[in-house]
This record gives C-alpha cells, structure tokens and sequence, in this order.
C-alpha cells in the first residue's frame, strides 16, 4: 500500500473553473489520489 497524497484549494481565493480542472486534470497524471475543495465550490 503506498501513502496517498491530495491537493486542496480555495476557489474562494480567485480560482476559476478553468484554473482548477488544470490542477486536478495535472494532479491525476502526476499521481495524487484526491483533490480537495470547501462545501461553496461557486
């Protein structure tokens, strides 16, 4: 079993949609296992 790694953001801190399906769309080819956001995704 190997460790799993994720990412979390705040797409309340001026990430667009855009910006965030590049960071989870690169996260998954780079290997992490999850990506996190708050419960008022827009």
């Amino acid at each position: 079993m190997h460790p799993k790694f994720g990412i979390h953001f705040e797409p309340l801190f001026g990430f667009d949609y855009k910006t965030i399906e590049n960071i989870t769309l690169n996260a998954e080819k780079l290997g992490y296992d999850s990506v996190w956001t708050c419960d008022h995704f827009f």
